[in-house]
């Protein structure tokens, strides 16, 4: 952050902080305060560069992705018991 505009900010809340006998707005001015004298960090650590480019199998790898266990999905679908046809399930949705 540009040092002019820093020095004006802090200016700026300590004559709010002078003016001010609320107890809440003299704890957002200090929380204000405290971030101000942080380092500013320009790329936080957890995030990470994008590729140009990005294909299904890069997302699946990155993903971890296994794909669909069809029979233990088979398994727990017959477990359900359903006896409607799937128009009418849809007609219930589509209520």
């Amino acid at each position: 952050m540009n040092n002019d505009i820093l020095a004006h900010i802090q200016e700026h809340l300590i004559n709010k902080i002078q003016s001010t006998t609320d107890v809440k707005e003299l704890i957002q001015i200090w929380m204000l305060w405290d971030n101000l004298q942080r380092p500013v960090q320009l790329t936080p650590p957890h995030f990470r560069r994008i590729p140009k480019t990005v294909t299904v199998e890069d997302l699946k790898k990155a993903q971890n992705f296994k794909g669909t266990n069809w029979e233990a999905a088979n398994k727990w679908a017959k477990s359900l018991d359903i006896q409607e046809s799937a128009e009418d399930l849809i007609k219930q949705l589509t209520k």
